[in-house]
């Protein structure tokens, strides 16, 4: 009897971590969503999971005005970023980037979603070369994230800009985030 209740307990254990391991696996290295108020901050990379997450929150905050992000890496899926960025611009909300962070590659664009965007002082926007600079303009590999940037600012020069940046990545100057229309407010 003390034997079955031995293999018994150990069993239910083992399911537990399992699903603790599971849980931590699935969401590591996942956007960290946190409502304040009407301030939905973002950091981390952008997963699949990322447009639903953010869905959720948007439906479960309907007052909410700005997107905050902190830090964010390159991005993984760059269908997710760009149906955030659609779903963004389409709620009338504002991208604001927070004092002293670092948005790199792909996540950059993200910010184009605000109907205003703003970003802080010593925010970094690193620009990193995805691979399309390899490829011929009319490749259709541009398409979706040329479109979109047409889409956010009314022309493609950003993108294109975009391809310069080295694969360690090139800090934008005041002047470059100007020139291309990213922040719309000091």
């Amino acid at each position: 009897m003390l034997k079955r209740a031995l293999i018994w307990g150990g069993a239910i254990a083992a399911v537990v971590v399992a699903t603790a391991g599971l849980m931590i696996f699935a969401t590591a290295g996942a956007t960290v969503f946190r409502v304040e108020g009407n301030r939905l901050y973002m950091s981390g990379p952008m997963t699949g999971a990322s447009p639903e997450r953010f869905e959720m929150l948007v439906e479960q905050h309907p007052g909410l005005t700005t997107v905050v992000f902190g830090d964010m890496a390159d991005v993984a899926d760059i269908t997710a970023l760009i149906q955030n960025g659609y779903r963004i611009r389409g709620l009338g909300l504002v991208t604001e980037v927070t004092p002293g962070a670092r948005i790199e590659g792909d996540a950059v664009w993200l910010i184009l979603g605000g109907v205003e965007r703003q970003i802080g002082d010593r925010a970094e926007i690193v620009l990193r070369d995805w691979g399309g600079a390899a490829l011929d303009r009319e490749a259709a590999a541009h398409e979706e994230r040329r479109r979109y940037v047409a889409d956010m600012l009314g022309d493609d020069a950003f993108y294109w800009r975009s391809l310069d940046g080295a694969a360690s990545g090139h800090v934008m100057t005041g002047l470059e985030i100007e020139d291309f229309g990213l922040a719309t407010d000091g």
